[in-house]
């Protein structure tokens, strides 16, 4: 297909400045199959235009020339084209006849379909459900026909948001640049512009100046500082010295709002219209349209051309604030130059749109509603699709994991207890989420005592409660005692027994009793039959080595005494004291013979010490009473 730049000089050689006057040709253009204007086409579909009424003087035309709007022209009388893009396109025919030319083109008129968007349906069904589970979907309300518009969107987006400067007197400023108005035409009303929008945050609303400013200069003030603390959007406050952007949020300055200006709007203004957000959480003004510090009647006489200009201006420095984007919404039918249309799309009516997909059922009165329970595990896709009023169809394909949770799930761990102990529940591994009943937890293992308990755990959207967990109470172990049998330490008896040496295991030593190797303090931990299990006192073990001679031919026997404690070898009138660990003197007296007999029936089982002394010579050694 030629271009425009190929075909107007061969085409129309003959036009000259000093042609020969002639009775010019008149151009007639028409669509094949399309009688109505403009006409309404899908983007790609291939169209026949036909020039052949157009009618010449006295002779056949001798040349036609199609401007499609596009870029793209061709000659002939009769020609195809498809416009591959959403829009509005001007289509023009020229003819010749011999050296004459039609003085006005023919014009057509053809709208392009713009593309519906799907994007909210996405979102209105869950990617993942549960075996059994119902989906319900609802294509109209997640469905948006689709816009088109020769204006441009007047609109600005970072996605790395500018920060508003600290104290700086330049501010923060942005231009919009629109010239898709006829020449001249301005703002005549304030209904002409339907909002000014932003969306931001900032941690102090009082900081804050902001202002439109129009092509030729007008402005009008929306927000001139007030509202104190009162965050605008999901702001971060704490941010001072390392600025992190805060969530933005949507506000609009409109002209016929019913709510005042942000300051009125605050956490202590007139009208308080605020909620949670933010980081930490405070009262933050809500999103929605507010009312501007100055009137849009400032506004009036704005060229719609040109720049309009929006001024941030943040005067303190203490706090900090972000924009994510802002836009200007022009009145619909504010020019005669700006074409705009929306295909409508017929939602109840099988013929314009309908759901399939595995176990779908519409509803009889809406092909955009249904339900659909899909018969086996793993992905299930749903088409939805529209017929516009273009013409143009339109689908698009929602996936939805059908998953299942493993029944019974169940719980792990000691089902009893010994008195008011804890023990350790486990739930499966592998789930999104875990709930315990009677509890705040929501991790995979919980500490108990006595008591039923039950976990409810997710996968994707699938929740499934476990089998009921009962841990019940058992009676303490007792205490176990040790006894003494010659040169043996037994246990009371227990289901199993581990021996300790000051307070180390002792290897292979899980009989109930011991033959000591050592002296020193001797524990035994126990199991009883409810697996309960406890630690006898210390008992002192210093048999070995004792009956030996003590120093100087003096023997102490037996070790240990229960009644009666010999002392052999000691001299007559040598002095003899006991005293107990702390120090205590429990017993005292004099050798009369050998050998003596001290007393030691009123004594507590235990360790104890005797001290000796003889010929200004003295010892101490231990004593050992059961």
């Amino acid at each position: 297909m030629k271009t425009p730049k190929d075909l107007l000089l061969p085409a129309f050689v003959l036009l000259a400045p000093h042609a020969i006057a002639c009775d010019p040709p008149l151009a007639s253009a028409a669509i094949v199959g399309e009688l109505a204007q403009p006409a309404l086409v899908c983007p790609g579909e291939m169209l026949s235009f036909d020039g052949s009424a157009s009618t010449g003087v006295g002779g056949p035309i001798t040349a036609y020339l199609w401007d499609f709007g596009d870029g793209a022209s061709d000659t002939g009388m009769v020609v195809q084209h498809a416009f591959l893009e959403p829009g509005a396109y001007h289509v023009r025919l020229s003819v010749q006849q011999d050296t004459c030319v039609s003085l006005a083109p023919s014009a057509l008129m053809v709208w392009v379909s713009p593309a519906p968007d799907f994007s909210v349906l996405a979102s209105t069904v869950p990617s993942t459900i549960c075996a059994g589970d119902t989906i319900y979907l609802n294509g109209e309300t997640g469905t948006n026909a689709g816009h088109w518009s020769s204006l441009p969107s007047g609109a600005d987006h970072w996605n790395d948001p500018p920060m508003f400067p600290d104290s700086d007197p330049a501010g923060f400023t942005n231009a919009l640049t629109f010239t898709g108005f006829s020449p001249g035409e301005a703002v005549d009303s304030i209904d002409d512009i339907t909002g000014i929008c932003a969306s931001l945050e900032h941690s102090y609303m009082g900081d804050l100046v902001i202002q439109i400013t129009c092509p030729n200069g007008q402005s009008m003030l929306m927000h001139q500082q007030g509202g104190g603390g009162t965050y605008i959007g999901g702001a971060n406050d704490g941010d001072e010295f390392n600025p992190i952007p805060g969530e933005c949020w949507s506000y609009c300055w409109t002209p016929d709002t019913a709510w005042g200006t942000y300051a009125q709007n605050s956490e202590f203004g007139a009208t308080p219209h605020v909620m949670l957000g933010g980081t930490p959480p405070r009262s933050a003004l809500i999103p929605g349209d507010y009312s501007s510090v100055q009137p849009f009647t400032n506004l009036i006489g704005c060229p719609l051309n040109g720049p309009w200009t929006l001024s941030i201006y943040d005067l303190w420095a203490a706090d900090n604030g972000y924009i994510c984007d802002w836009w200007i919404d022009f009145a619909p039918g504010l020019s005669d130059s700006v074409i705009h249309f929306t295909p409508t799309i017929g939602f109840t009516d099988p013929d314009s749109a309908y759901w399939s997909g595995d176990g779908f059922v519409p509803n009889s009165e809406n092909s955009s509603e249904g339900m659909a329970v899909p018969a086996d595990l793993g992905l299930h896709a749903y088409s939805y699709t529209v017929t516009n009023n273009f013409g143009c169809t339109y689908d698009t394909t929602l996936t939805v994991q059908v998953a299942i949770i493993p029944v019974p799930v169940l719980i792990s761990g000691d089902s009893t207890t010994c008195g008011n102990a804890h023990v350790l529940l486990s739930a499966p591994e592998g789930y999104d989420s875990y709930r315990w009943q009677y509890s705040y937890q929501t991790s995979q293992q919980l500490l108990v005592g006595p008591g039923t308990f039950t976990v409810t755990v997710t996968l994707g959207s699938c929740e499934a409660e476990s089998e009921p967990f009962v841990v019940l109470a058992t009676a303490p172990a007792e205490t176990p005692a040790i006894t003494q049998q010659d040169l043996l330490l037994v246990s009371s008896e227990a289901l199993a027994y581990q021996w300790f040496l000051d307070d180390v295991p002792i290897d292979g030593a899980v009989d109930q009793t011991l033959e000591p190797v050592a002296n020193g303090l001797y524990t035994v931990e126990i199991t009883d039959a409810n697996g309960c299990q406890a630690v006898s006192d210390s008992y002192p073990f210093t048999t070995l080595g004792i009956e030996a001679t003590v120093g100087g031919g003096l023997l102490l026997h037996p070790q240990p005494a229960r009644d009666v404690l010999l002392l052999s070898g000691a001299r007559t009138g040598s002095a003899y004291r006991l005293f107990d660990l702390g120090g205590q003197l429990l017993l005292k007296g004099s050798v009369t013979g050998s050998p003596q007999q001290i007393r030691v029936e009123g004594l507590a089982p235990g360790f104890y010490v005797l001290e000796l002394r003889q010929d200004q010579q003295g010892g101490r050694w231990p004593v050992i009473v059961e």
